[in-house]
């Protein structure tokens, strides 16, 4: 008898310490209503605006072009004519190169700043999570969570980082980049 009990008690001790303490949260949401995001948001609409700019000037003056080719192709001797239809061409592609070059530029620029938002989240989540007890801290707003069962832990986090927990409006996403012009 006193060795089952004995058994029993080291089981009960290992299933204990095995025990995992589990929490999740969307890593997604916490980031959007992190102060920084507004800011990062407001500055790459200013570039979008200007890369939108810069578009639609370079798309009137292939306009502008087109337009004077159809009104004088017939007046325009041959050598003129093909000049300006190469002209035409080269404007084209330097519209799609623009294009690409922006869409490109503005990932980059994206990703460089919200990396300092992503680094001071993570920072927050794994120091609750060490302070708590955590063994894992699972994102929700991947889609992986598939137990709601474990902690909450988006409040501890945004507590952390000075966040009200009070359910604010998400903003909405910058413009995507200029459409290609029509041939």
């Amino acid at each position: 008898m006193k060795k089952l009990i004995v058994l029993s008690v080291a089981v009960i001790t290992s299933v204990v310490s095995f025990a995992q303490k589990i929490g999740h949260l969307d890593r997604t949401a916490l980031i959007k209503v992190m102060p920084e995001t507004a800011e990062v948001e407001k500055k790459l609409a200013g570039i979008q605006q200007e890369y939108t700019t810069t578009y639609q000037m370079m798309e009137q003056e292939y306009n502008a072009m087109v337009q004077e080719a159809q009104a004088k192709q017939k007046e325009w001797p041959e050598a003129i004519l093909q000049t300006k239809i190469k002209a035409i061409q080269d404007k084209e592609q330097q519209i799609s190169q623009f294009e690409q070059q922006a869409a490109q530029d503005l990932q980059d620029q994206q990703a460089k700043m919200y990396q300092p938002i992503i680094d001071k989240a993570t920072k927050a989540i794994e120091d609750v999570a060490k302070e708590n007890g955590f063994s894992y801290i699972i994102d929700s707003g991947i889609g992986v969570l598939l137990f709601t069962g474990g902690e909450d832990v988006a409040p501890m986090v945004r507590t952390k980082l000075g966040i009200s927990n009070t359910p604010t409006p998400i903003p909405a996403p910058a413009p995507s980049p200029a459409p290609a012009p029509k041939k």
